[in-house]
């Protein structure tokens, strides 16, 4: 399976951009979409950012005032952000991205247990194991990154040119 977007161009209409996605969300605006898509596709540019503070971003700084009024989180649009991920994201990339909250999530749990005589233990215990897991975590985005770079190349072999060899 590969990425069913054809376009990250941000700047086009989303469904010119990617036009089979119309069929599957037919009444959705495409400036919604690219919001969307920049909060959860592992192809935005944003990706370096924590899910809250990408979301805030998304919200503020690129949907327009007529756009004001969503919500990426809204019940609204759960459905759609359950679309969009099955519908234009391989498994590898679902898989990422859930990685990626649990990993958050993770995170902030442990920033909130304050260390003391009665934690000291439990946060010893959790921090020895965040190396695991992120190194599973960047597992899975070389897998997603290799994925896309094998869609993108077709499978073929790259030049020596293209590889970065020559």
């Amino acid at each position: 399976m590969y990425d069913i977007l054809d376009s990250f161009d941000v700047h086009r209409d989303f469904f010119e951009a990617n036009p089979t996605l119309k069929i599957i969300f037919p009444d959705i605006p495409s400036t919604t979409m690219w919001a969307i898509a920049l909060l959860h596709h592992p192809q935005s540019k944003f990706r370096n950012i924590n899910y809250q503070e990408r979301k805030k971003v998304i919200e503020m700084d690129y949907l327009t005032p007529q756009d004001a009024y969503v919500d990426l989180d809204s019940e609204e649009l759960i459905p759609v952000v359950e679309k969009f991920s099955k519908f234009a994201l391989t498994k590898k990339q679902q898989f990422l991205n859930n990685w990626e909250r649990k990993l958050e999530e993770r995170e902030e749990f442990i920033g909130k247990i304050e260390y003391n005589a009665n934690t000291y233990e439990l946060l010893d215990k959790m921090m020895s194991q965040t190396q695991k897991l992120w190194q599973q975590y960047f597992q899975c985005l070389k897998d997603v990154n290799e994925e896309a770079s094998t869609y993108i190349t077709g499978g073929a072999m790259e030049s020596l040119l293209e590889s970065g060899e020559f």
